[in-house]
């Protein structure tokens, strides 16, 4: 995915700050030793003390003219992928590129901005060229994500010297992206995923919710209005002169529901020094949660998530196989914590899996569940349960 979008003539384009022109510690002590000459020159008269302090400003000239035309023409792109997985190293290219096609032979800096650690442990990304030969260059850095959830990338400083190192001109571009971080998976302890007691009514209404499976047959029995015509049996119907149809086994539906209930402080400063105190219970009810959904999937279970958090509650329908696991990672990573999440709204969100198949409730608060969440198996995350 590249962070550098295209105007209409092809060419890359990006948000840019203004330009900063600095001395540095080189170009200082340079400047020290050119006044000293300067003054003794003007002090003795002599000749070779002048020709010294010609040659010093023409360099110093020489480097401040190089350096202000220095950022001309460049171009930086960035490519991140669209997903990470928080706590693995995923890699991040940055390309800078001379549109002109001249080549740069001076060296030149790339820095991201700072990044607070909770966040991304690794550090800003920095990288060092000494030109650009053919008139581009790239470096590739492995980051690591620690916040699940969207991460915005960060802006880049891009910095010259020039041929001397007197003068470095900087400016700060704004690239374009995000990552979005799904939780990982981790391990579940032995029995947190045994079935719970559930009263009568309840089984029953899952019985005739069942569906029926064609490969075992239970017997025969008289037509009635509205059966699968191609459920009649018609040798016993030739042989009886009624109508008589086959009644296959009623299984339950091997469905479970995941609800989060994500309660929390939101986070409003992603650039603070220190991580929000709730953020690690967030991330490890995330990490919960696509666990269990990692285990129901692995056993070949439909699994259907719901999520109460910010704004509207999150549902994802039943599904199964190998990209079940990923839909539910990124619903997870896409959910943002409230103070005050709506379970019922989320009940009503995701009324079609309700009464169906395993409940279960991840939920970073305690309290007393009722209604429809009386049943539902809830996983607390001070049991531990990975």
């Amino acid at each position: 995915m590249s962070e550098s979008a295209k105007d209409s003539g092809g060419r890359r384009r990006h948000k840019e700050g203004p330009t900063r022109l600095r001395l540095t510690y080189t170009g200082v002590v340079a400047m020290v030793f050119w006044l000293a000459f300067l003054l003794c020159a003007l002090n003795t008269g002599t000749n070779l003390l002048f020709a010294v302090t010609g040659m010093i400003g023409s360099a110093i000239l020489i480097n401040l003219a190089v350096v202000a035309t220095s950022l001309r023409g460049l171009s930086v792109s960035r490519e991140a992928p669209r997903t990470a997985v928080a706590g693995r190293p995923c890699e991040v290219r940055y390309r800078v590129q001379r549109e002109r096609g001249r080549a740069v032979v001076f060296p030149f800096g790339l820095e991201e901005q700072q990044v607070p650690a909770w966040r991304v442990p690794t550090g800003p990304v920095r990288a060092s060229f000494l030109g650009l030969a053919g008139g581009s260059a790239e470096a590739v850095a492995q980051v690591t994500f620690a916040r699940i959830g969207k991460n915005r990338l960060p802006r880049v400083r891009l910095g010259a010297r020039g041929p001397f190192g007197l003068f470095e001109r900087s400016r700060v571009i704004r690239l374009r992206g995000e990552v979005l971080v799904l939780p990982p998976l981790g391990r579940l302890r032995p029995g947190v995923l045994r079935a719970q007691a559930q009263p009568a009514a309840a089984l029953a209404r899952r019985l005739a919710l069942g569906e029926e499976r064609r490969d075992t047959l239970r017997g025969l029995r008289d037509h009635r209005p509205g059966d699968d015509p191609r459920a009649v049996h018609w040798r016993s119907t030739a042989r009886r002169g009624d109508l008589v149809v086959k009644e296959f086994e009623r299984t339950t539906p091997h469905e479970s529901l995941i609800l989060v209930d994500l309660a929390g402080a939101p986070v409003e400063d992603l650039n603070a020094a220190e991580a929000p105190p709730e953020q690690a219970r967030i991330d490890a009810a995330l990490i919960l949660a696509a666990s269990l959904a990692a285990a129901l999937i692995a056993k070949g279970e439909p699994v259907a998530l719901g999520v109460a958090g910010a704004g509207k509650p999150l549902y994802l329908q039943p599904q199964r196989g190998p990209g079940a696991l990923q839909s539910v990672r990124q619903c997870l990573a896409r959910a943002e914590p409230a103070a005050a999440p709506d379970l019922l709204r989320l009940q009503r969100r995701c009324a079609p899996s309700m009464t169906r198949g395993r409940l279960f409730l991840i939920t970073t608060r305690g309290g007393r569940r009722n209604g429809a969440l009386a049943r539902a198996r809830v996983l607390d995350l001070s049991s531990n349960p990975l």
